[in-house]
């Protein structure tokens, strides 16, 4: 694991530990956390396809599928 992800991660701990974080907040740690996994990718294209996919949710679009899969679930 490099520095960033170390970082990311320790962050996103102390988060959760101060309670003080938004849903939202959350989304986007994750969804930075997806990007630098992105940048592992072997080729160019691979990047960019892997950034377009976890670019492409907005936290609305999460926000919604989730509460549309949890009245399915009742």
């Amino acid at each position: 694991m490099n520095r960033k992800s170390i970082l990311l991660i320790l962050t996103a701990a102390a988060c959760l530990a101060a309670q003080g974080c938004t849903s939202r907040a959350w989304y986007a740690g994750f969804q930075a956390a997806q990007r630098q996994q992105c940048y592992k990718k072997i080729s160019r294209d691979e990047v960019q396809q892997c950034l377009d996919r976890v670019s492409g949710v907005t936290y609305d679009d999460y926000k919604k599928a989730r509460e549309d899969a949890r009245r399915g679930d009742k």
